[in-house]
């Protein structure tokens, strides 16, 4: 990670800046029962500044959240929430397809997950080797040495084969520079399809 990709007052990142500016142009949080996978301080914060019904966090390793879940075998009823937030997460779990259909499950009707993966939109398709394991393997492979797959353009595809209709909000001027994104970066609003 570029030292410039981290904000030195509010220690958010690129995608937590997309994602607060996708947010200025729509309200997405305002009134919402919320879950958040993996959550960063710097985004929990702005969160819960926005007038969320409800907020939870979670993640299957860290202690300082509010539920450990497994977002592949998410322990929660069926229509639990309005709003899922999974930020660079998909990428990380070994069965990307199972996560997003338990996303949707949780979702009450015409619900919404907010999805953000690193996204090569110069592949056709998503790059995975489940033979691929070591760390440093990965690195070669994926970028990162806790990453099961490079996403690539079917990513919509999965996400609609999981049930999703999809609206995309993506990264362009005058925001990338003056609010130092990715440019070209893409917040995925997946609203549940009954």
């Amino acid at each position: 990670m570029a030292a410039d990709t981290i904000c030195p007052g509010c220690l958010s990142l690129e995608r937590h800046r997309a994602l607060a500016i996708c947010a200025g142009q729509e309200p997405l949080f305002e009134g919402k029962e919320l879950l958040h996978f993996a959550p960063e301080p710097s985004l929990t914060a702005f969160i819960r500044s926005k007038g969320v019904k409800s907020y939870k966090t979670c993640d299957l390793f860290k202690t300082d959240v509010d539920l450990r879940i497994d977002i592949c075998n998410i322990a929660l009823p069926d229509q639990s929430f309005d709003l899922v937030l999974c930020l660079h997460v998909l990428e990380h779990v070994p069965d990307d397809r199972k996560a997003m259909s338990e996303l949707r499950r949780i979702l009450r009707p015409g619900g919404m997950a907010i999805i953000m993966v690193p996204l090569e939109e110069g592949l056709d398709e998503t790059y995975e080797n489940p033979s691929i394991v070591s760390a440093a393997d990965r690195l070669i492979h994926f970028g990162q040495e806790d990453h099961a797959r490079y996403y690539g353009r079917d990513l919509r595809d999965r996400l609609r084969g999981a049930g999703f209709s999809l609206r995309e909000w993506v990264s362009t001027e005058p925001y990338v520079l003056k609010h130092g994104l990715k440019r070209g970066e893409r917040v995925f609003l997946c609203t549940r399809v009954d």
